[in-house]
This record gives structure tokens, C-alpha cells and sequence, in this order.
């Protein structure tokens, strides 16, 4: 498990949710401004948060298949 690309990928499941919860946030801020209706908005940070979800299982999978119990 100390192949450079686990380490790496550790790191980016724990920065993938922070870049999209800034992203929602940068959303939040257009509309506070008027620039998204709420409707919009919301759909926006609906999809945001479900693509960083599913990046972070799809490097959770394979992270799990990279997985060797015998060492």
C-alpha cells in the first residue's frame, strides 16, 4: 500500500470534498449577488456535491481493489 499512487490518492479523496464544497460556496455567493436564481443554485450545488461523492467512491474503489492483506 506504499505505491506512490495509493499515498496520492489518499490525498486527493481528502481534497476533492474541500475543492467542491468551495465550489458550492462560489455558487452561493453568485446567487447572494443575483446572478443564479435559487432554483438554478440549488441544482448547481446538487450536482457539485454528487460528482465530488462519486470521485471520491470511484478512488475509494480502487483503492480497495489496490488493497493487498498479505503484505
Amino acid at each position: 500500500m506504499d505505491h506512490p499512487t495509493t499515498s496520492s490518492l489518499l490525498t486527493w479523496m481528502t481534497f476533492v470534498p474541500v475543492g467542491g464544497a468551495l465550489l458550492i460556496l462560489l455558487v452561493v455567493g453568485l446567487r447572494s449577488f443575483g446572478a443564479m436564481g435559487k432554483v438554478v443554485a440549488d441544482q448547481a450545488s446538487r450536482i457539485i456535491a454528487l460528482a465530488c461523492s462519486a470521485a471520491v467512491l470511484v478512488m475509494a474503489a480502487f483503492l480497495w481493489k489496490a488493497f493487498d492483506p498479505s503484505s
